[in-house]
């Protein structure tokens, strides 16, 4: 059996040849010699004494270089489960188990052998795995091993010998368990006897085995840290014209070290880049260093690393600032106290501006800093670092970010084709877009790939797309970037690698939710008791600051699931990813089986203690069949098919599914043997097809996370969860799961609580929480009913004393009014809170528990209450940790904010997100202008534009966040506003947000647009004061011939080749303009929000942007034949502008506007429903007889009236997907639909010149007529007639190309126009302006008229020249609108769809507006 060490200290050694006593240098190796004492010690060696210690041993294998390769192939070797193993051993001693005799003394023996393997275990896991002897690498495997077969042993024993005592309330059966009981318990003790032997004797067997070569080779960590040449010293000569996208950030640092403009320029400053390894934090300071040379007196940049030697550091400063003085100057007789004093006297009244990079330990910086603080004020120090608390401790931070997108295309294009990306053929092109993705902008992660890339054929992109990793390559940054990745990997102390690589179980591009990862921790042992007992926190708590540690090390990245300003998950970069798995592959820490990868392939026997599945189909063994399933300890499984024949897993301690099928076959599948998994510490079933969880659960004694959240399938928490003493984490979705009452009362030991009572059993549910004194996260919803629920649940809540997180959603019983929600300070135990979110209590004013004073690390609020005070505001800006702040007030107010004067004091020092509903916010003046809220990123509010409520805190917002508000979010209500009220509201929050010192973006959401004023209520309130009142915009100019008279804008060409414009509508919030041509091909325009158009609305000063799907693929209707030209051509837009209803003689088309993509058909031709968001376009109702025109009900976009070609009129449901009604009444198909309301009437008409009107109460036609003749036309009309309602419901405009005319509902002609000496030509379209006051006509021959709508008079003719170039012009053909559109808000613009294929928006100047 192994000895104990008898030392772990490094010893001086003396060198052969002088016979001195030397400290051990860097470059040496450490080794285990066996003594004659048979004790193992650690010193270093010089080569010479290893060479010779290894020929002295008769060892057949070689000293490696001490130099470490180019390619840093790490592994790690952890600890197993030495870590948890050893506190359940002293337990079995401390306890009386009645052990046999010699069991003990062997425990104690194992102990102490176990303490020592742990110690050397943690010791080669800080060594590069290319850089430690096989020797050393079997031996710690075989260690490793046995200590998980150990504590699979003591946890067998444990599981039998503390089975709870039966509660049979019948003696004789309670006797008889009892008996059964202690016979177990007499067997569990002979077997644990004989199985501590077997681990006793195949200990023996791994010290026999290594006894016969005498020689560990364990190097010392410092020899691959400071032997190596830093890769990243190539970017550092890069000049700054060669990088790419590195302008913006430059500026930023630029601004953020205050070199000049505020106060800020006349103190000293630091400023930190922090962020992950390969983000380019070196390149930026070195081209930032670069830039400002010529600015200060003297500058230095210097490199530090992981392991500085601080007087190495000050002494290059020293070269740094002034080389000639100091570079032959003799330092290197200085100690570290001497090299400062000769920098502090250098830098005294000097404007410095030094680097300081690539730090990663407070101590350096404190020293460094000390030496610097004689330095001038104007002095700058910039500071890089991957670990977040440097940063913070040494200045201001400021964090890289990734690329973006395009700067990742150019830097991978410039590595592969020297920038010409627009060379690459397809193919190579779209892998390289998949693999930019990939890489999530990160620098290195591209050099890396488009090194592989460049060395690959193009055929073979898209494969090293799906194998993208480090690989095997022989590639020099290949090499760097792993060498890069691994610096910070083996910087972690030993227990945070454990963590990190346990992620390697999650896929790739995975949300890692941060309470389940460190539940997962605490089930496979990585975070012990022994750890706990020594931090004196919780064991959740613990894996809590191992998970941020990570983060401060940037070896994962913060996410959120629920808010983006609270940390509730991770993500992990793929290139860490790639590092971890090979790191644990060889090591088989993990072990993952991926369906995809059909050449992986396991030997018979395998070993794998934790299983990572993916896509993985078990059906009968399938790509388990090889495993030793006997060892398997944890499997997480994703998008996998779990069949029947289930093996049992004996030690199974994870058991995570996500998104898998399983099969439920009684007796074979997953859970059948739930029972028996008596070591299981986590089970999760997150969406997954399981309907029923065994009552067998109550038999998981060990039982700490029960995760069914996504298993909508199981209708019923079984009684026996109850039973789950050790149950710490509980998550159920009660929407569809049913919880037994009294179950979560039972569970006292629970410390996180996701559960959703139904109704009737929410009054219970509110009173069993109040026993749950350990809880520490609550997620729920409860309906508040009544103030006796309100008073019991504010009780249960008071109970909660660890509580951090508190998430109620819900409905208050204060909602519908009342005087809101009274607590008292005891209400809520707020010392611990750091998320809360109530929607369940409306609260009279701020609860006394949100306090600086007793929620002093509140971070996340959100509340609803009925009125804020001046007072709560100044309260809640004094909480020293609040980062998102979510108000919603009923009392509709102004609240005052006031600024302290005093210097260096912050309201809302850290709070970078502001949510603020029904009031309005007032900010005192004050001559310090930076002390409110300083870390403020985004402001979100509402107003009311009728109202003007909300726009004070809008107008003045420039004190707020003044160097980081980066977004101001608007939700503008609308309601009884009118239009022209919206668009200076607009302005005048565009001029707010462009006034602010950092410019942050405007993104404005206008509510209750249905509720403003149309144009035409607006004009009727006016004609009501003015009856004489016209729309005058067009009348200033009665014949338009020149284009210095009229705006007009041409619409971007489509890269199709253009065809005639058939149909031509607005969108119904005016933001875009939609086409049909007579090539079945939709077009849709659309205006931007910009300083000019604050509010995206249709306009002529500025261009519009052509929209299209991100696939490229046109909107196109079905058509019929192959000559779409010749099909009548229809179009129907939904109110709310979701959806399209279109046809050009085909199947009718629906498209949804959100994506604007063409996807699939429905399977069922007729199937088709507007509220079905899953499919981009549907069709229905093939040809023949072809749709002619499409009208939908205003009030239900399932209800349209569809004309046929042969001349009927379908009513038919989209949500039913039947026709409820066929109209005859024409001879001809149908060119014309339109709808009124307020008669409740559909009038109809056809290429037949007939005019029909329907019933909508019975689909029955009232009356019918054909239009009248004019009296300058001779014969019998024919052609396509349309009918549009005036806005008043009642009167009716017929088109005709031989007339206008306005009618009744009821079919009376009240005046008609008709082609004459002004406009001959035939009229083509016409529609009413929006204002109802117009009716603007297209015309055959390239004229526009506007017509007074009442009279028919014509106030205004616009001549083809006015618009139409004149290259169109002398082009050949007449070039007339076809189609001809009014602006739905704005009632002096029209839109013209031409011949040619073009479309014109038009305006009279901005004079007449």
């Amino acid at each position: 059996m192994l000895m104990p060490l008898a030392s772990l200290a490094l010893h001086p050694v003396r060198d052969p040849a002088s016979d001195v006593k030397i400290p051990a240098p860097r470059g040496f190796v450490d080794i285990l010699l066996q003594a004659n004492n048979d004790r193992y010690v650690l010193r270093s060696l010089l080569p010479a004494q290893i060479s010779s210690c290894y020929q002295a041993s008769g060892c057949c294998f070689s000293v490696q270089d001490h130099q470490p390769p180019p390619s840093v192939q790490s592994m790690t070797l952890v600890t197993g489960a030495i870590g948890s193993l050893l506190p359940k051993l002293v337990d079995l001693l401390k306890k009386e188990y009645g052990l046999q005799k010699g069991v003990r003394e062997k425990i104690e023996s194992l102990s102490l052998e176990l303490e020592v393997s742990k110690a050397l275990l943690c010791k080669v896991g800080e060594v590069p795995w290319d850089q430690v002897n096989e020797l050393v690498r079997l031996w710690a495997r075989d260690i490793r091993e046995a200590s998980y077969d150990m504590e699979d042993i003591v946890d067998e024993f444990l599981v039998h010998i503390d089975a709870p005592e039966p509660t049979e309330p019948h003696m004789l059966r309670r006797l008889r368990k009892k008996m059964g009981k202690l016979f177990k318990k007499s067997m569990a003790r002979r077997k644990i006897s004989t199985m501590i032997q077997e681990i006793d004797n195949k200990l023996k067997e791994v010290e026999a085995r290594h006894k016969r070569y005498t020689v560990h080779n364990i190097p010392d960590k410092q020899v691959a840290a400071t032997t190596t040449t830093d890769p990243r010293l190539n970017h550092l000569y890069n000049m700054a014209a060669e990088l790419i996208g590195i302008e913006q950030p430059m500026v930023d640092l630029i601004n953020k070290l205050s070199l000049g403009g505020d106060g800020d320029h006349e103190k000293r400053k630091v400023v930190s880049v922090v962020g992950s390894g390969g983000l380019g934090k070196t390149t930026l300071a070195k081209a930032v260093y670069n830039q400002l040379s010529s600015r200060f007196d003297c500058m230095a940049f210097v490199p530090v690393g992981q392991s500085p030697d601080v007087k190495k550091v000050i002494r290059d400063i020293l070269i740094g600032l002034d080389d000639e003085k100091y570079m032959y100057y003799k330092l290197n007789g200085l100690d570290a106290y001497q090299l400062m004093c000769k920098l502090e006297k250098f830098v005294k009244e000097k404007r410095c501006f030094i680097v300081i990079d690539d730090i990663w330990d407070k101590e350096p910086w404190k020293l460094i800093r000390c030496a610097l603080r004689g330095s001038h004020c104007e002095s700058r120090f910039v500071v890089t670092t991957r670990i977040s608390d440097v940063a913070a401790f040494a200045g201001e931070a400021y964090k890289m970010q990734p690329l973006s997108y395009d700067n990742s295309e150019k830097l991978l294009y410039a590595r592969i084709v020297d920038g010409e990306g627009r060379y690459l053929d397809s193919p190579s092109a779209k892998a390289c877009s998949k693999i930019l993705h990939k890489c999530d902008g990160v620098p290195l992660a591209i050099i890396t790939i488009a090194s592989l890339l460049a060395s690959k054929p193009r055929e073979d992109w898209s494969e090293i797309y799906n194998s993208i990793g480090f690989g095997q390559e022989d590639n020099g940054d290949v090499d760097n970037t792993r060498r890069i990745l691994s610096y910070s990997y083996y910087d972690l102390p030993q227990h945070l690698k454990s963590c990190l690589l346990y992620l390697g179980v999650f896929p790739e591009d995975h949300m890692i939710e941060k309470s389940s990862l460190i539940w997962k921790w605490i089930a496979e042992g990585l975070v012990s008791d022994e750890e706990q007992a020594e931090a004196r926190v919780g064991l959740f708590e613990l894996g809590e600051q191992y998970f941020n540690e990570l983060l401060n090390r940037s070896m994962i990245q913060p996410d959120s699931i629920g808010s983006t300003y609270y940390t509730d998950s991770c993500t992990v970069h793929d290139m860490v990813l790639d590092l971890i798995h090979s790191l644990s592959g060889d090591g088989k820490f993990i072990t993952v089986l991926d369906g995809g990868d059909r050449q992986q392939k396991l030997g018979k026997g395998s070993i794998a203690r934790r299983l990572a599945l993916r896509r993985v189909e078990v059906r009968n063994g399938g790509m388990l069949a090889n495993i030793n399933i006997d060892k398997v300890r944890s499997i997480v499984a994703s998008q996998c098919k779990f069949r029947a024949s289930w093996p049992r897993i004996p030690v199974l301690r994870v058991l995570a599914m996500v998104d898998s099928y399983v099969e439920e076959d009684s007796g074979k599948g997953v859970l059948d043997h739930l029972g028996s998994l008596v070591h299981l510490r986590y089970l999760s079933l997150d969406h997954t097809t399981i309907t029923n969880l065994p009552r067998e659960v109550r038999y998981l004694k060990f039982l700490q996370t029960l995760d069914l959240w996504g298993s909508d399938g199981i209708e019923e928490l079984p009684e026996e969860v109850g039973l789950l003493k050790q149950l710490v984490c509980l998550r159920v979705n009660s929407y569809r799961t049913r919880t037994p009452t009294g179950v979560i009362g039972k569970l006292t030991s629970l410390q996180e609580l996701w559960v959703f009572p139904t109704s009737a059993a929410a009054m219970q549910f509110v009173k069993e929480l109040g026993l749950l004194r350990e809880l520490r996260v609550l997620w729920s919803a409860i309906d508040v009913t009544d103030e006796i629920m309100e008073r019991a649940l504010l009780e249960s809540l008071g109970n909660l004393h660890n509580i951090r997180e508190l998430h109620i959603q819900g409905k208050s019983c204060h909602d519908k009014g009342g005087c809101g929600t009274s607590d008292s300070a005891e209400s809520v135990s707020g010392q611990n809170l750091r998320y809360v979110r109530l929607h369940c209590f409306v609260f009279s004013g701020l609860p006394a528990w949100i306090h600086w004073s007793r929620a002093p690390t509140l971070s996340y609020l959100e509340l609803y209450v009925l009125a804020v005070k001046d007072e709560d505001m100044e309260t809640l800006a004094r909480l020293p940790e609040l980062c998102y702040l979510n108000l919603h007030s009923r009392g509709k107010r102004f609240v005052t904010i006031k600024i302290p004067t005093g210097g260096g004091v912050s309201c809302f020092r850290k709070l970078r997100c502001l949510v603020i509903f029904g009031f309005d916010l007032h900010i005192t003046e004050s001559s310090n202008k930076y002390t409110l809220m300083p870390s403020l990123e985004v402001l979100s509010s509402d107003v009311h534009v009728r109202s003007r409520l909300g726009f004070h805190k809008l107008l003045g917002l420039d004190n707020l966040g003044r160097t980081s508000l980066r977004k101001v979010a608007v939700s503008a209500f609308c309601g009884g506003a009118r239009a022209s009220e919206l668009d200076g509201a607009g302005a005048a929050l565009a001029n707010a947000a462009a006034a602010h010192p950092n410019h942050p973006t405007l993104d404005i959401d206008w509510k209750e647009e249905d509720f403003v004023l149309s144009p035409y209520q607006e004009v009727c309130i006016y004609m009501s004061r003015n009856p004489r009142l016209v729309n005058i915009a067009w009348k200033k100019f009665a014949n338009i011939v020149s284009s210095g008279h009229i705006r007009a804008q041409r619409m971007p060409d489509p890269e199709a080749p253009s065809s005639k414009v058939i149909r031509l509508l607005y969108t119904n919030k005016g933001e875009g303009l939609l086409s049909l041509s007579s090539n079945a091909v939709h077009n849709l325009w659309k205006w931007w929000s910009s300083d000019k158009n604050p509010r995206g609305k249709c306009t002529t000063s500025v261009p519009p942007h052509l929209w299209q799907a991100e696939d490229d693929v046109l909107m196109e209707n079905d058509i019929a034949n192959d000559n779409p030209e010749e099909a009548t051509s229809c179009i129907a837009l939904s109110r709310d502008d979701h959806y399209l209803i279109s046809a050009s003689g085909g199947r009718i088309s629906v498209f949804n506007m959100r994506t604007f993509h063409v996807c699939l058909s429905a399977p069922n031709p007729k199937a088709v429903t507007f509220i079905f968001p899953h499919s981009s376009k549907t069709t229905f109702m093939p040809p023949p007889p072809a749709a002619t025109f499409l009208a939908l009900y205003p009030q239900n976009n399932n209800i349209v009236a569809i004309g046929m070609e042969d001349s009927s009129i379908l009513i038919y449901n989209t949500y039913t997907k039947k026709v409820e009604m066929v109209l005859m009444g024409h001879e001809k198909k149908i060119t014309g639909l339109s709808f009124s309301l307020s008669m409740n009437v559909l009038v109809s008409s056809g290429a037949d010149v007939k005019l029909c009107v329907w019933s909508m109460m019975d689909w029955k036609k009232k009356k019918s007529r054909y239009i009248q003749r004019p009296s300058n036309r001779y014969g019998a009309l024919a052609g396509d007639t349309t009918v549009q309602f005036h806005y008043d419901q009642a009167h009716l405009l017929v088109v005709h190309e031989s007339q206008l005319a306005i009618y009744d509902w009821k079919l009376e002609c009240f005046c008609l126009w008709s082609p004459g000496d002004a406009l001959p030509a035939p009229i083509s379209s016409a529609v009413f302006s929006c204002d109802g006051l117009l009716i603007y006509a297209g015309f055959c021959d390239g004229s526009i008229g506007v017509f007074e709508a009442r009279s028919l008079t014509l106030q205004c003719r616009i001549a083809p020249s006015a618009y139409i170039s004149s290259s169109v012009s002398r082009g050949g053909g007449t070039v007339y609108p076809v189609a001809v559109a009014a602006n739905p808000w704005k009632h002096y613009q029209m839109a013209v769809g031409m011949s040619d294929g073009a479309v014109y928006v038009l305006e009279p100047p901005l004079d007449t507006h």
